[in-house]
């Protein structure tokens, strides 16, 4: 590094100054600022769900996606889905398990 270099605290062609000037910190702080303000609304999220409404439901194979896209639009979520058999080894309909937050 040149004596000109450290007496300015630049390197010839570089562009960079190895100095922090009081823009550069207010920059920073704005940043942390934001920072700080979109952590803080994450926390005021609301409570969690301390109750849910279940609902089982028999769904044919040909309405299945229809059937799945109304109940999600209503809020209900699929926990679970099987094909029980009938006793004879043949599947019938899903037999699905929704859920949702009960609406107080």
């Amino acid at each position: 590094m040149s004596t000109e270099a450290l007496e300015t605290g630049r390197v010839r062609g570089s562009g960079w100054s190895s100095r922090v000037s009081l823009v550069d910190i207010l920059q920073l702080a704005g940043i942390l600022a934001i920072l700080f303000v979109l952590i803080s609304f994450r926390s005021l999220n609301p409570k969690p769900v301390s109750s849910w409404q279940y609902k089982v439901e028999e769904i044919s194979d040909t309405g299945f996606a229809d059937r799945m896209n109304v109940l999600g639009k209503q809020g209900w979520e699929m926990v679970s889905a099987r094909r029980p058999e009938d006793g004879q080894g043949q599947t019938m309909v899903y037999e699905v398990i929704f859920k949702r937050p009960t609406r107080d």
